[in-house]
């Protein structure tokens, strides 16, 4: 099943206008539209439209820990095929732009008061679409924001969709597609101590936020030819929240009659997919129950060392693993490569080659079931001689 929806639907189907009170819209040549919410209610909105629809430039970030190691394997299968089927692709890293280094950010962040490079928001909005590896995140009360959890917010990037998908290893059966939302819940970043030993964090959901996730949700079910997504929350608890969450869903839902929304309380859904009674489809959620539940479906079919992490934007796409930065795996040749080829097949859905993406799943799928993996999944093989397997069945593929 493909969980990214290419940047053309993107620009399409999801410009920043809410779905509610807008009877009709007219497109204005300014590239903006005029939105009747009512038969008297008119508003002119101007909608900023990236300057360029086709993605030639791809942003490489390495990020830190393993990052440094992986990164630049998911680059070269992009240049294989770059080359071998003339893509015209070009890829900007750190050697020509230094501010990609996640590890100057920090310094240059504090001399512009911001958690991340405005220079680097510009390049990702120019650009459109970016490799990257994982980040190191401090805990603790008074430590920074998260950098993903910035790059997320401050880009808009509010559709994150984890496949977890069987290529050789674990369930078989299992095909799903976690869609969880990316921009607000209890990682919107409000939260307060009271006194040394008592805080609160802010769960904040909103409608029009909501709205445009599920639509992603129905949009994915309709590239697939799927007929039904399931919506998974805690409204018998966190009544409030979880009610807005839902509602919205099935106002989406009225856009898509052919398509059934079912709804799941999230508990429940976590144990319908540990015990194998779910084993495919679409589901959606919001932010901190679409983390947990992607992770444990991640561990069906061989945990995050498979597992790719897609942020999807109106304006751009950045594209990464869920693994984080494993410094003690620092060097040790060890580490699963599979995750960021994967994340590197995503990037082509997204700039408009699936077809492509299909022979990079084909070749990671061919070697595992060879038994060429590395200790994560029970092998003996290093990072490089997966690696060097999966080139050697792509180029097979071609």
């Amino acid at each position: 099943m493909q969980a990214i929806l290419s940047r053309n639907v993107i620009l399409e189907k999801f410009k920043p206008l809410a779905i509610r009170n807008v009877i009709n819209k007219e497109p204005l040549t300014n590239g903006g539209f005029r939105i009747y919410k009512s038969v008297k209610e008119t508003e002119e909105i101007l909608v900023e439209l990236p300057k360029n629809k086709e993605v030639k430039d791809i942003v490489i970030i390495e990020g830190q820990g393993i990052g440094r190691e992986l990164v630049p394997i998911g680059l070269e299968i992009l240049k294989l095929i770059n080359e071998m089927f003339g893509l015209k692709l070009n890829f900007l890293t750190e050697k020509e732009y230094p501010f990609l280094d996640v590890d100057k950010w920090e310094e240059i962040g504090e001399t512009q008061n911001r958690l991340i490079p405005q220079e680097v928001i510009n390049l990702i909005l120019e650009c459109g679409a970016v490799l990257k590896g994982p980040t190191r995140t401090p805990s603790g009360a008074r430590s920074r924001q998260s950098y993903n959890v910035g790059l997320r917010q401050e880009l808009d990037l509010f559709a994150n969709p984890r496949i977890a998908k069987y290529i050789g290893y674990g369930r078989e059966e299992i095909d799903l597609t976690i869609v969880r939302e990316n921009t607000e819940g209890l990682y919107c970043g409000l939260g307060q101590m009271f006194g040394q030993d008592s805080a609160i964090n802010i769960r904040v959901i909103t409608q029009e936020t909501s709205e445009r996730i599920v639509k992603y949700g129905f949009e994915l079910a309709v590239l697939n030819n799927q007929d039904t997504i399931i919506v998974a929350e805690k409204p018998n608890i966190l009544k409030e929240t979880g009610a807005v969450f839902l509602n919205s869903a099935k106002e989406v839902a009225k856009f898509y009659p052919n398509i059934r929304l079912q709804e799941k309380i999230i508990d429940n859904l976590g144990d319908e997919i540990a015990s194998g009674k779910i084993k495919k489809g679409i589901i959606v959620t919001t932010n901190l129950f679409g983390d947990i539940m992607s992770d444990v479906a991640a561990g069906l079919v061989g945990g995050e060392g498979v597992a790719p992490g897609a942020n999807i934007g109106w304006k751009c796409g950045v594209f990464e693993t869920l693994a984080g930065t494993a410094d003690n795996l620092v060097g040790t040749n060890t580490v699963n490569p599979i995750a960021i080829i994967f994340a590197a097949s995503q990037l082509l859905e997204y700039i408009g080659r699936p077809d492509l993406a299909k022979k990079i799943y084909f070749a990671m799928e061919e070697v595992i079931k060879q038994e060429c993996s590395t200790p994560d999944l029970g092998g003996k093989a290093t990072t490089q001689e997966v690696k060097k397997e999966i080139f050697g069945k792509f180029n097979f593929l071609k």
